[in-house]
């Protein structure tokens, strides 16, 4: 089951009705402050929390004592779920019962309690925050129930005196169990979290928990320790005060997510991520985007952020790799409406969509403007660094500035086209177009008809263009390959750009332009390093190897004897495709 509607009425910060309609996507929503994004995520929360305990609805401070106060979810099994005064249909309360009990909402606070101490404590209290937050319900073969209830029968049979027969069943039969099953699980979060810290995040870091057990000296002690290690180094301080707050954030993400795997599979699979990016600059958020998408593929996944910049970079990076699975939305402050401030959500509309509405309403120059904003997005999109040239312009103090041009992109554009082998006679008069209505201030008459048909047709030719897609393969630019003939021959080459699929058309190939060192080829099972030459493509190092070592040149062979990272690109290629 999947969420497809949202809708709110005086609900927290949500002053009368306001609706999110996500059609069974992920969400991306980018919130300025104050603007309600809070309010959205408590309405998750509370909305499944209801489902075991209910909880009297939290109203909007303005409105009248007879208002409405409701919340409704919408599935894509065409039923809508009402929230109200603290209830849920009671027929499907265990469905929404089990999101709550694996509790799949992160937070940036809950972050902090993997790195910092509540002020009662030395060091965070990290039983605590797992057993009370992730596994808690997860259930155990060996305990033949979850590690919760477990834990809680446990509780309650050290409560009964020393030396009676429960006291010593407990000690003596019950925590040894619970010992094994708890540091198994726990053995196998590690294990995940480990390879999501260096698979994703390339941190050089491996943790360990530490548990002992229950009962320790005489004493009843609930602690897991954590023992890190940096570049295969220990640390012997406080591993809260020797790593910095990034590598801590990415450190606690990948301990939940792996924690998460570990939970009984609900029937609702969602994922809220509540501004949880605030402790790591872009080069550590990158990463957890790769693990929601290869990890979480089959989650409904939410996130929330302030930050502008980030929202419109994430935004990016999902519309080239994961566009038909993603909505944007954005939450602003609507100071005007009324005397006080009320959220006002708009779903995030690319440039072309602008320009489609402006057409509509016969705001043509508004149309030519963001038709132009389309056409430099998707050109600065496509065309790769040896493609990408820029008019350079010498001052007259005399020194040289570049400024990019649309003349120049267009330009590059047909040069693009003829070294990728592409048509280019779908987008030849974009340079007349650019002139006469990409540059949309220059028109005073904004009825003309003409103008009207111009943007119709600039638009039929962006939508070509957008077409076409590169999609770079991962961890491929700096790495060392192999060409693989046979077990006697092949070379070995070090990949200075990275490695590209273009897509255009339905049709996938290699973009041909790609700086290739050859290091040096191994011919009949001897090594030579006089070949040490540069090449601008894989195809052109490969026509020059199959000739050295006089075999037939097909490209499609390619992909099945070129290998990056013990994989043949042909695997590569198919882990980046939808």
């Amino acid at each position: 089951m999947k969420i497809t509607h949202i809708e709110f009425e005086n609900y927290r910060a949500f002053y009368g009705k306001h609706h999110i309609n996500i059609s069974g996507k992920n969400l991306l929503v980018y919130g300025e402050n104050g603007s309600g994004k809070s309010s959205l995520y408590k309405a998750f929360v509370h909305f499944f929390e209801a489902s075991k305990t209910p909880k009297k609805i939290e109203k909007n401070i303005f409105i009248q004592a007879t208002d409405k106060v409701e919340v409704y979810f919408e599935f894509d099994n065409g039923i809508l779920y009402q929230y109200t005064n603290g209830i849920l249909p009671a027929d499907k309360n265990d469905i929404f019962k089990d999101v709550h009990n694996y509790n799949p909402f992160l937070t940036y606070q809950r972050i902090l309690r993997v790195y910092i101490a509540e002020k009662t404590e030395k060091s965070p209290d990290l039983f605590a925050l797992l057993i009370e937050t992730v596994l808690q319900n997860t259930y155990d073969s060996e305990l033949f129930t979850t590690f919760g209830k477990y834990l809680e029968d446990i509780e309650k049979g050290l409560e009964s005196r020393k030396n009676t027969i429960i006291f010593k069943e407990v000690i003596d039969k019950k925590i040894p169990i619970f010992d094994e099953a708890f540091n198994t699980l726990l053995t196998t979060i590690e294990n995940t979290a480990n390879r999501m810290l260096n698979e994703y995040f390339k941190q050089n870091i491996t943790f360990k928990f530490g548990f002992e057990s229950l009962w320790q000296k005489g004493e009843f002690v609930k602690e897991i320790k954590l023992s890190i290690n940096y570049h295969h180094e220990k640390i012997t301080q406080s591993y809260f005060d020797f790593l910095n707050e990034a590598r801590l954030s990415a450190l606690a993400i990948c301990m939940y997510l792996a924690s998460l795997k570990e939970t009984p599979t609900p029937t609702i699979k969602i994922l809220f991520l509540d501004d949880i990016f605030i402790g790591l600059d872009t080069s550590n958020r990158l990463p957890l985007l790769d693990i929601l998408k290869n990890e979480f593929s089959d989650y409904q996944i939410f996130m929330t952020t302030y930050d502008r910049t980030w929202f419109e970079l994430a935004k990016q990076w999902f519309e080239n790799k994961d566009k038909k699975n993603w909505k944007f939305f954005e939450m602003y402050v609507d100071d005007f409406t009324n005397n006080f401030d009320v959220p006002l959500i708009l779903e995030t509309k690319t440039h072309i969509q602008k320009a489609e509405y402006y057409l509509a309403k016969h705001d043509y120059p508004a149309c030519g403007s963001y038709l132009r904003k389309t056409c430099e997005d998707i050109l600065e999109k496509i065309l790769t660094p040896y493609y990408y040239k820029v008019e350079v312009k010498t001052k007259e103090e005399g020194y040289a500035t570049e400024k990019k041009r649309l003349n120049a992109l267009i330009t590059n554009l047909k040069e693009f086209c003829d070294g990728e082998g592409l048509d280019y006679a779908d987008f030849e008069n974009l340079g007349i177009y650019k002139d006469a209505v990409l540059n949309p201030l220059s028109h005073n008459d904004i009825k003309n008809p003409i103008f009207k048909q111009e943007l119709i047709d600039v638009m039929k030719v962006l939508k070509k263009l957008e077409n076409i897609t590169l999609k770079p393969i991962p961890n491929t630019i700096g790495k060392t390959a192999l060409f693989q003939f046979d077990t006697n021959n092949g070379a070995e080459i070090l990949i200075k750009e990275n490695i590209t699929l273009l897509v255009a058309n339905e049709t996938e190939k290699l973009l041909n332009r790609c700086k290739i060192q050859l290091k040096n080829i191994r011919k009949n099972g001897v090594d030579d390093i006089s070949k040490n030459k540069e090449f601008e493509s894989l195809q052109e190092m490969y026509k020059f190897l199959c000739d050295e070592f006089s075999f037939e040149f097909n490209l499609n062979d390619l992909p099945q004897k070129f290998y990056v990272r013990e994989k043949n690109l042909q695997q590569l290629i198919n882990e980046i495709k939808p």
